[in-house]
């Protein structure tokens, strides 16, 4: 992580262009929603240590249940044009209650302001996230970029997922953590006999025929034409296992899809209208990846901050260090330091050019009438 520090407004614009100068090398991208490749900004008013980028809910992993926290909400509180999981997610992040969502901003002075409000005795911090990343450290990191998803129809079905995840119990939640974890390991683990390409080339068939994008119309179609891959590839002195990766994974694919707690899922993304539901769902992919999000319905704050979201992906049970090390594979974001003796200087420019208390919160005052009083009895509650 590059760590830069700056004294006034100019050099926070300088310093993103300086750590991403080179975009051209850029050209796939990751992301919940297929939101065009761009950086993404937070801004704090110090630096947090360990629970930096950390999302409200799972700084306090041991203490909070989300799904407490979401039957809590009062559902007259949403606008009525508010009606996917998401965007209630959101909705919840908004009026300040805790949740799985890191708030961001797509413009630096924005973050700036943040760093610098407030706590003028210790230094302010702004990150830098990219959404993009050179084709080869996809690769090697073992990302598949997002375009790339929707070129093979699979698409990320995983932020779908995560997103239901939220509405389940915290026992169920975190069942399909432990056994994807287990099911990724036996997809993915070095220890098997048999090769990852070929076990990696069978998962990624069985998902295509479920998708009904192959030649074959049924799995046991796929087992048999993949027996006659075996043999012919043997016979042409290439031996793959394809048919054995097969017996291996299809057995513990269908255990853990037609599993209870999985079903539950899939009925919770079928009341939402999401199409992931009859999809297959890659569970080496969960829990693996943040995603940067944006609220359909943009009320006036969320346009006067550009406001993002990072859905960060864990159960509750989750360490933070686990988060933060995926934060850090995925995004590797850049750090700036704002000097503590000048945050008030910057603030005052800022001030000028138009980024303030009152334009970056135009609707505090109607919303501190109409349901402070409700916010602050639900957060007082837990």
């Amino acid at each position: 992580m590059e760590v830069r520090s700056i004294e006034q407004v100019d050099q926070a614009l300088e310093n993103p262009l300086n750590v991403y100068r080179n975009s051209n090398r850029y050209s796939g991208f990751i992301d919940g929603q297929g939101n065009s490749p761009r950086l993404f900004f937070r801004g704090q008013s110090k630096d947090y240590g360990d629970s930096n980028n950390i999302a409200s809910l799972l700084r306090n992993n041991n203490k909070d249940n989300e799904l407490d926290h979401i039957k809590k909400f009062p559902s007259n509180i949403y606008s009525q044009r508010v009606t996917s999981n998401l965007q209630k997610l959101i909705y919840m992040q908004h009026y300040g209650l805790h949740t799985r969502l890191l708030d961001v901003t797509t413009c630096i002075l924005v973050a700036l302001y943040f760093a610098t409000c407030s706590d003028s005795s210790e230094p302010g911090v702004i990150y830098c996230f990219p959404n993009f990343l050179n084709p080869v450290d996809y690769q090697e990191k073992g990302i598949i970029p997002q375009e790339t998803q929707r070129e093979d129809q699979l698409e990320n079905t995983s932020l779908d997922v995560e997103v239901a995840l939220a509405y389940m119990k915290p026992a169920d939640k975190k069942y399909i953590y432990n056994e994807s974890t287990k099911f990724t390991e036996l997809v993915l683990s070095n220890e098997s006999r048999l090769s990852l390409d070929d076990r990696k080339k069978t998962l990624y068939k069985i998902y295509e025929t479920l998708l009904e994008n192959t030649e074959a119309n049924t799995l046991k179609e796929l087992e048999q034409e993949l027996k006659c891959e075996d043999r012919v590839n043997n016979l042409n002195s290439v031996p793959t296992h394809f048919h054995q990766a097969y017996q291996l994974i299809y057995p513990a694919y269908m255990q853990l899809i037609n599993s209870p707690q999985v079903c539950r899922l899939l009925e919770i993304l079928r009341a939402d209208s999401c199409k992931a539901y009859v999809k297959p769902i890659d569970f080496t992919k969960l829990f693996t990846e943040c995603f940067f999000v944006t609220a359909s319905q943009i009320n006036a704050r969320i346009k006067a901050q550009h406001g993002y979201f990072m859905l960060q992906t864990f159960p509750e049970t989750t360490s933070i260090s686990k988060i933060q090390n995926m934060i850090t594979k995925q995004y590797e974001p850049q750090k700036i330091i704002v000097s503590a003796t000048f945050k008030d200087s910057i603030q005052e420019e800022l001030r000028h050019l138009g980024y303030s208390r009152e334009t970056l919160f135009p609707d505090e005052e109607t919303l501190g009438d109409k349901y402070s009083k409700k916010i602050n009895s639900i957060n007082n509650s837990y």
